[in-house]
Parts: structure tokens; C-alpha cells; sequence
């Protein structure tokens, strides 16, 4: 065996090690970006769920027991919910409020709700009337 093919032999094996441990970086990396965007998304959901949440107990409550909080709320609500809360949350206080007894007011407080369901993971088929019946059971006297 001669110099140029322990060389040779040297060679193959760096460039082997220099590919495998390329590979190893490269995987590695991937999984740490995943894990990351995993958490974040885990941590975004854990802001939603608290601001849906709020939203809903601040609602319940009877417009005199409304405190600053509501302002709070709204603005997280802004931040943290999806495009579909967004518009379903604009519908529901489009309605007056001389209107708010109503059918359509009823409505889309539900289709909210499952806007808000559907924004935290949920595959919900629940009617948007049938979320208003739970919701309106829920108000603090």
C-alpha cells in the first residue's frame, strides 16, 4: 500500500465523517426549530385559551359589574385571536343593544363562541344556538 492510497483511504473516511456529521448538524437543528415552534404554539394557545376565557366570564356579568378589566380583555383579544374571531367578534357588537334580546344577537354570540372553539383546536360541529343555550346559562345574577 502506498502514500497515495492511505491518502486516498484518509480522504474517504474525512469526507465521510465531514458528510455524517453535516447530516447530524443539519437534523438536529430541525428538530430543535420544530420543538421551538411547538412551544411557542403551545404558549400562544395557553394567551388565547386565558383571553377567551376572560372574554367570556367578563360577558356573563351584568353590564354593571363590568369593570376596566373589559378594556384589557379586548385589547388581548386583538392580539391573540384569529382572523374568524375577529370578524365573528365585530358582528356580534355590530348588533344595538336595544337588539341584543334577540335571534340574531343570540346567533352570533354563538357563531363567536365557535369561532373561538374552532381557534383553540377544537373540531366543533355544536351549533352556534346550542353555545348560546350553555352561554346564557352561564350569566352571573
Amino acid at each position: 500500500m502506498g502514500v497515495i492510497d492511505m491518502l486516498e483511504d484518509i480522504l474517504v473516511s474525512f469526507i465521510a465523517a465531514l458528510v455524517t456529521a453535516a447530516l447530524t448538524y443539519l437534523v438536529y437543528w430541525r428538530k430543535v426549530e420544530a420543538d421551538l415552534r411547538k412551544e411557542y404554539k403551545a404558549r400562544f394557545n395557553e394567551q388565547k385559551w386565558k383571553a377567551y376565557l376572560d372574554f367570556i366570564v367578563m360577558q356573563s356579568r351584568l353590564e354593571s359589574q363590568m369593570s376596566h378589566q373589559s378594556t384589557e380583555i379586548r385589547a388581548a383579544l386583538l392580539l391573540v385571536a384569529s382572523d374568524e374571531v375577529i370578524k365573528a367578534y365585530n358582528d356580534y357588537v355590530s348588533v344595538p343593544l336595544r337588539e341584543r334580546s334577540g335571534e340574531t344577537f343570540h346567533k352570533r354570540v354563538g357563531v363567536m363562541i365557535g369561532e373561538m372553539r374552532r381557534d383553540l383546536g377544537y373540531d366543533s360541529k355544536v351549533s352556534p344556538e346550542d353555545l348560546w343555550t350553555m352561554y346564557g346559562s352561564i350569566h352571573e345574577t
